[in-house]
């Protein structure tokens, strides 16, 4: 059975042989152990093969990567100076990606300052710096999940709104759906607002009144311009709704096929059945009978639904 799963990287160790029983053999092993073909001359040659075609044409040649022990004595190698002449020259012409080691607290060597390089402190003990470079080789990056944007991104402009409008808008009826308030205070919500100056949340407010997406009862005694109880209406909730609930068609059609097909006739059944919030069922009612797709009468308890037209089967079905 072949194995079909992904090859591993081809990656080319280059390094003194001072540094090859107390680092490179080890870290070697354990960078196969992570699913990475380590060239390794040790491994790689044997007798009567050719020294240069071994490391040019089959070494740094496939390699993926080039890993560069930068020791104390490394550095000063011929061979290592030979080899890392040729992973900067592959490096250039076809992006091999070049990864120093660095020991003992070593000098990088100038063709590699460019670089990140990832230091050993201590040979005996890598395992952090071995998963950073098995990282790199994988081109796997550790960063945190995007999560969803801000509400305020979503929303769709509102013809005839600021931004400033459609925020107070949103706040107002974000609150009614989350506390099913059919009234407000304008203090309730003010201080939710506080980086929007009083005269400009005032502006918002009347500008909502005048788009009829709010009613304001002015009392004496009230804010300045004697705004003292604001209410919502269902123009300004359907507005709410189209700028900010993207499944408001989705709510629409379970409360009108809870009423079809389950015969529910109150609003608070109709919540229970379709698990929407209180405030949400109330407007759809209301929406429903504005469409002349049912009547509705209102308790101190409830609102009830009776009279449904046919007109809203159709429109549902």
């Amino acid at each position: 059975m072949s194995d079909t799963g992904p090859k591993a990287p081809k990656v080319f160790l280059s390094h003194g042989s001072e540094d090859k029983q107390r680092f490179v053999i080890p870290f070697a092993t354990s960078l196969r152990s992570k699913g990475i073909d380590v060239w390794l001359d040790k491994w790689e040659i044997l007798p009567g093969d050719s020294l240069v075609d071994k490391l040019f044409e089959e070494g740094l040649k496939e390699a993926q990567a080039v890993l560069i022990v930068v020791s104390s004595t490394s550095v000063d190698k011929p061979w290592v100076r030979q080899e890392l002449n040729t992973a900067i020259v592959n490096r250039i012409t076809r992006q091999t990606k070049v990864i120093p080691i660095v020991l003992d607290k070593a000098e990088v060597p100038e063709a590699l300052r460019s670089l990140v390089w990832e230091s050993v402190p201590d040979i005996n003990d890598y395992d952090a710096p071995l998963d950073r470079i098995v990282a790199a080789i994988f081109e796997h990056r550790e960063k945190p999940a995007i999560g969803k944007a801000p509400n305020y991104l979503k929303e769709r402009a509102i013809p005839g709104l600021h931004a400033s409008d459609s925020r107070v808008l949103r706040m107002i009826y974000e609150d009614a759906i989350d506390r099913n308030r059919p009234i407000w205070s304008p203090e309730e919500f003010s201080s939710r607002l506080e980086d929007l100056p009083q005269e400009a949340q005032l502006d918002s407010l009347e500008i909502l009144e005048e788009q009829g997406y709010i009613k304001i009862k002015r009392l004496a005694g009230g804010l300045p311009r004697g705004i003292g109880v604001i209410q919502p209406t269902l123009n300004g909730f359907m507005v709410f709704a189209r700028a900010n609930l993207p499944e408001i068609e989705g709510m629409i059609r379970k409360v009108g096929l809870a009423i079809l097909n389950e015969n529910l006739d109150s609003a608070s059944e109709i919540t229970n059945a379709t698990q929407l919030a209180p405030f949400i069922v109330d407007n759809l009612l209301d929406l429903f009978a504005s469409r002349g797709w049912l009547k509705v009468s209102n308790t101190l308890a409830d609102k009830h639904v009776y009279s449904v037209s046919p007109s809203m089967k159709r429109a549902l079905g």
